[in-house]
């Protein structure tokens, strides 16, 4: 069976669901993510050692650390039933996926943070045809790890996934996955990342049914220091 994701207003539509699981998800992570913060914020206002060096290009990164941004992905999925492979049910099809991270810079080079990482899409329902919008994606613990004096970075997340369907606000049990990506500071407020995701979820109904998903993304984003 083949369900085929078409970039249209469908998922336009769904948006306020989609906010409000967005906003569920994070009230989870907010009280770790605050202490977290604290510290790290404390720790980059004492720090001595930031530098800015035009000379390599190389932005002063300290204290709080909030990037927000979105761009295009690419998803596939398949579903596994006990050990056994069915047919590919997503099939790299594109949509709209978003970036969120806050958290706080260690060192110029080093940046923890919670992240969200979520594409956005419609699927063909092979029952009626009708387009059904969903939400995928990871949310966790990440990190940017900067090249020295350079604005070029290497980006992971371990975290939590979900599968959502908006129109019917249903969701498939979280399981765990990773993300792991590049990315080019290519302004003080402004970077690039490339990534890709990989995660399962579980069907909340149906012992041993799960869905195995992987995505590559590219996305834009505006970041704060």
């Amino acid at each position: 069976m083949h369900l085929r994701i078409q970039a249209g207003m469908t998922w336009v539509l769904s948006m306020e669901n989609s906010f409000t699981m967005e906003f569920s998800f994070m009230k989870r992570f907010l009280p770790a993510v605050s202490v977290v913060l604290f510290g790290l914020s404390a720790h980059g206002q004492s720090a001595d050692y930031y530098s800015h060096n035009d000379q390599y290009g190389y932005h002063e990164r300290k204290g709080l650390y909030l990037s927000a941004g979105a761009g295009i992905s690419s998803t596939t999925m398949e579903v596994e039933m006990d050990g056994m492979t069915a047919d590919t049910q997503i099939d790299g099809n594109t949509g709209l996926q978003t970036a969120f991270k806050i958290g706080g810079s260690i060192t110029p080079n080093v940046q923890l943070y919670y992240g969200r990482f979520a594409s956005f899409g419609t699927f063909e329902n092979a029952i009626d045809g009708s387009d059904e919008a969903y939400v995928t994606g990871l949310m966790g613990l990440g990190i940017n790890l900067f090249a020295k004096d350079s604005n070029f970075f290497a980006e992971g997340l371990v975290g939590i996934s979900d599968l959502t369907l908006l129109d019917e606000s249903e969701s498939l049990d979280p399981d765990v996955g990773f993300s792991i990506g590049l990315g080019y500071q290519v302004a003080k407020y402004v970077e690039i990342s490339g990534r890709a995701m990989f995660y399962s979820v579980e069907d909340p109904d149906v012992d041993g049914l799960e869905y195995s998903l992987s995505q590559i993304g590219l996305t834009v984003s505006f970041c704060l220091y």
